[in-house]
């Protein structure tokens, strides 16, 4: 039974950070979207404050 869940625990985040890393550079790219989108509604000048 612990055998059972320990390799459950192993695969869910065996499968979580390979998505991670899958999904990392859109992550990034969005993340910075949104940066530059905050930054263009606060008017900023594109500079960090």
């Amino acid at each position: 039974m612990v055998v059972a869940v320990l390799v459950w625990v192993g695969a869910v985040l065996g499968i979580s950070l390979l998505l991670l890393m899958a999904f990392g550079p859109a992550i990034v790219e969005f993340d910075a979207w949104h940066q530059a989108r905050r930054r263009r509604a606060a008017g900023g000048a594109g500079r960090d404050r």
